[in-house]
């Protein structure tokens, strides 16, 4: 950890403290003589001071149990525990320098006690910051990554408020990663002294949760996928032909017999189921391709007036044999980026939608314009409408919400799931508005070139 202080005792033994008190008194004795021999006069003196040192020595041995050696223990304690404290810190530096969490240590006054190198490494912190150890620096460079400083510092207070509370969550970066956010109380004696800050970098894990989360619902929509396709094979692929069967063979009676009363209304009938079941067929492979991933886009500049011109021409007929008036509200030159196939799909699906759910004698209006920097289509009819809560669950695969028309014309929904499949692919939006008994408005919008 960094900011940290050493602290070493002297190395005092009792053995050494001996040996110096016994050279001590030999030099002292050596000097007594030299000095008695150089000055006779000062005898008396000296022999005192000599009787005197030779009586310290006699009593080294009680001095050395009374002073010294009570001394020398304590020093050799205080060392003992220097060398186990030193180890222990080794020990707990060691540990913190191998882990992969970054660690930040604060005070209760919000001063930088430590860190460890991997908090450095993960906040890409300048040498330039460690170096001049300004806590306000480090703290400001921290703040400038996250994308949202002024939520982490809010967390930060409040835990500093509430000293117990431990944190448990993560924080998100500029860069795009994203950390998990550990802290905890540092205690001392029972008391608060600061909080521990563990910092661990899970961005890719996020990733892989977030690739999970898309895999679920990739595979929910697929067997929604497989279910609604299983549903119209079984149910509503069936229907149009035991039309065309049932109606065949009544015809074929009515010819044999020379009975042509009602062969006009029976081949009518049989046209009609023909054709919804050609539609079903033609939806259906579309909508296939577009789920295998097997369909091309082929994007084209194009007016779009002239792609509603001809989609508005081979619908007028439909129209017109249920009596229902079908016009087109069109300025004059609208380029836009678009794959014609797949935008006269989406034009066609909805206006076959607004023709069946209109009474004879409606009316439907397909509109265009810019708005901005985008192409908005409409289709709107005053038709029979539909419920509020069931507007959301036109779009949805998940979704069964199919009603018969006005005519009990019969549908599947895979209409409008192929609208917003094309409608997806040219990164643009498909929605609809509508009041029951008043009509509706369906509307796609497609970026500007």
């Amino acid at each position: 950890m960094k900011h940290l202080k050493e602290f070493k005792a002297v190395d005092v033994s009792p053995q050494r403290l001996v040996l110096t008190f016994a050279i001590l008194v030999l030099v002292i004795d050596i000097g007594l003589e030299v000095v008695q021999a150089l000055y006779s006069p000062l005898h008396n003196l000296l022999s005192a001071l000599f009787d005197g040192v030779f009586f310290v020595i006699l009593l080294s041995p009680a001095l050395y149990w009374l002073l010294f050696r009570p001394v020398a223990k304590y020093i050799k304690a205080l060392k003992e525990s220097e060398d186990k404290l030193e180890k222990s810190n080794s020990l707990l530096t060691a540990t913190l320098e191998s882990t992969a969490d970054g660690i930040l240590v604060i005070d209760k006054e919000r001063h930088v006690v430590g860190y460890n190198q991997k908090f450095v490494e993960l906040w890409k912190i300048p040498a330039s910051i460690i170096s001049e150890r300004k806590d306000e620096d480090l703290i400001a460079f921290v703040l400038d990554q996250l994308v949202d400083p002024d939520d982490f510092l809010n967390k930060v207070n409040e835990l500093y408020r509430n000293e117990e509370e431990i944190c448990r969550d993560y924080v998100e970066f500029k860069d795009g990663r994203t950390f998990s956010r550990y802290s905890q109380a540092q205690t001392l004696k029972g008391k608060c002294v600061g909080r521990v800050w563990c910092f661990r970098d899970i961005t890719e894990r996020m990733s892989v949760m977030q690739a999970l989360k898309e895999s679920e619902t990739r595979l929910l929509e697929l067997n929604a996928t497989k279910d609604k396709f299983f549903s119209i094979i079984a149910h509503d692929l069936k229907s149009p032909f035991n039309s065309i069967l049932g109606f065949s063979d009544i015809l074929a009676d009515q010819i044999r017999q020379k009975n042509y009363n009602d062969a006009e209304e029976f081949t009518e009938i049989i046209q009609n189921a023909s054709q919804n079941a050609v539609d079903l067929v033609t939806n259906l492979m579309e909508w296939s391709s577009s789920q295998s991933g097997r369909m091309d886009f082929n994007p084209e500049n194009i007016e779009i007036d002239s792609l509603i011109n001809e989609v508005f021409e081979l619908s007028k007929v439909t129209a017109t044999q249920k009596s229902i008036h079908l016009t087109k509200e069109l300025p004059p030159h609208l380029p836009v980026l678009l794959d014609k196939s797949m935008i006269g799909t989406v034009l066609r699906n909805l206006i076959s939608n607004a023709i069946k759910f209109t009474n004879p004698g409606g009316e439907i209006v397909i509109r265009a314009e810019f708005v901005e920097k985008e192409l908005i289509v409409s289709v709107s009819d005053n038709g029979v409408g539909i419920e509020q809560e069931n507007l959301a669950k036109l779009f949805r695969i998940d979704e069964n919400f199919t009603v018969p028309g006005t005519q009990n014309e019969h549908g599947t929904g895979l209409g409008l799931l192929l609208c917003k499949e094309f409608i997806d692919i040219h990164k643009g939006k498909i929605w609809a508005e509508s009041e029951p008994g008043i009509g509706s408005r369906f509307y796609f919008s497609i970026p500007k070139n």
